[in-house]
């Protein structure tokens, strides 16, 4: 599992794929399209072909977004106030920035989604 990008707390907008709206004009905060799912506070994980999305509730973190891209469709901004913008192999349009928010509080901030077990020997042969 490859991580390109790992965002807390970040700010997001989520566009349908029949949205007209040009993914250039797509922005995570306000003014951002009416049909427009925003989303604060929220972690950005972008893995080599799949990206998650994950936002604190009563229960722990949970992910709300989770889908495939196509590499060349994950443009990454060098700046924090410019947003990164990424299109779903489904056509979906996501843009997302940091958050200046501290996210103090939030158990995002220590969640590990990365912890795996690798061992060669399965338990269950």
């Amino acid at each position: 599992m490859s991580v390109k990008y790992d965002l807390f707390p970040a700010f997001v907008s989520i566009l349908p794929p029949d949205d007209p709206t040009d993914i250039g004009g797509l922005t995570s905060g306000p003014p951002s399209p009416r049909h427009a799912r925003p989303l604060d506070k929220a972690r950005v994980i972008v893995l080599q072909n799949k990206i998650m999305i994950a936002v604190d509730s009563d229960q722990g973190p949970r992910i709300v977004f989770q889908e495939k891209y196509d590499t060349p469709l994950f443009t990454r901004s060098s700046s924090r106030d410019v947003d990164s913008h990424l299109t779903t192999a489904s056509g979906k349009k996501l843009a997302f920035r940091r958050n200046d928010a501290c996210g103090c509080g939030s158990r995002l901030r220590s969640w590990n989604p990365y912890n795996t077990l690798n061992s060669k020997n399965d338990p269950t042969e």
